[in-house]
């Protein structure tokens, strides 16, 4: 596990005044070997030559040299502490410079640590941060491939019973055991669904891509498509199917994502809308975009008890952006209604 230990920090105001006394010392240790270094030598020269000034110039001669003296110990003093704050400076870019390494490797680069103060600890900050964060991905992508290994491997065992129920159910459509109409019809449903449903297991096992088939005819397909949306729910609700705003259109799509919408609206009907009240399904073509729209009442009764993970709902989002498209939901003095926008051009 990832630990952050604590450490001595020499704060920054402490090292700035020590750096302030050093410089100070050095300056002054610098004026005064300077200043009697030039003293004595001035001296050794008057002597030497065997001038004789007096007081007033002598005086002069010793402003003179402190003068310079001290000019030059400012000089040192400044460049020293330049020198050192530099240093300090030095490395606030390296640090900026790290930063922008790990932006563009990925968090793959561990900035340096120098010194023992605020600006070492920032370092070390953002290398625990990065590391932090590396491991947050790592983990987050065990747990990704575990979820989907989970998720394949239920796909799988969902397709061994499918298997059984689409044989079973080709069996007694062909075989003379089962005569009444009504029932080879519900065998019929049976069987299209469990096909659904095994073509969404192959979809999450990633047996085969999209089956992209192009439609020369959009408006029949809807067609067919409400048809079999209003016989799902003709048990239960009136459907109203409105096709008059839809005009004639061609399109490359994959069936199954439409059939997947439909099933996922009729669900949701069946749980949540008022059986008394109609079901209005309408088709829209305008600006390039098949708009389909769903209204219906919500019971008012509504058991709130009704697992809802709005799962469906976020399966028809998925497909619609597959589309380019996008998906519309509100709700308004009782009437829930989604508004499914796919691209004409793109389909």
């Amino acid at each position: 596990m990832l630990t952050n230990p604590k450490r001595k920090i020499t704060k920054l105001s402490i090292e700035f005044i020590e750096l302030l006394c050093i410089v100070f010392i050095v300056s002054l240790f610098f004026f005064s070997f300077l200043y009697f270094t030039s003293m004595s030598i001035a001296d050794t020269y008057i002597i030497n030559a065997g001038y004789k000034i007096n007081s007033f110039y002598e005086f002069i001669l010793n402003t003179w040299i402190k003068s310079i003296c001290f000019f030059a110990s400012i000089v040192v003093f400044i460049f020293l502490f330049l020198f050192f704050i530099g240093q300090k400076i030095s490395y606030i870019i390296k640090i900026i410079n790290g930063v922008d390494a790990l932006q563009k490797n990925n968090l793959n680069f561990t900035i340096p640590l120098e010194g023992n103060d605020e600006i070492t600890e920032l370092a070390k900050s953002i290398n625990y941060l990065c590391e932090s964060q590396k491991q947050i991905l790592q983990e987050q992508e065990k747990i990704k491939t575990k979820r989907e290994e989970i998720i394949r491997s239920l796909s799988h065992d969902i397709r061994t019973p499918l298997t059984s129920i689409i044989s079973y159910a080709e069996y007694l459509q062909s075989s003379n055991l089962v005569s009444d109409k009504q029932a080879l019809e519900f065998i019929k449903i049976i069987e299209n669904k469990a096909n659904q449903i095994k073509q969404i297991s192959n979809l999450l096992l990633n047996y085969k891509d999209k089956n992209i088939q192009f439609i020369s005819d959009g408006k029949l397909l809807m067609m067919q498509l409400a048809e079999e949306f209003e016989e799902s729910l003709e048990n239960n609700f009136t459907c109203i199917i409105n096709l008059s705003n839809c005009c004639q259109f061609s399109c490359n799509i994959d069936i199954q994502d439409l059939l997947r919408i439909f099933d996922n609206i009729s669900s949701n009907i069946k749980k949540y809308a008022e059986h008394r009240s109609p079901i209005e399904l309408s088709f829209i073509t305008d600006d390039n975009y098949l708009n389909i729209i769903q209204k219906n009442n919500i019971k008012t009764n509504l058991d709130y008890n009704i697992e809802s993970n709005k799962i469906g709902l976020k399966s028809i989002v998925q497909i619609a952006e597959c589309y380019d498209g996008s998906v519309e939901t509100n709700i308004h003095n009782n009437i829930f209604t989604i508004i499914i926008k796919l691209s004409i051009n793109n389909l």
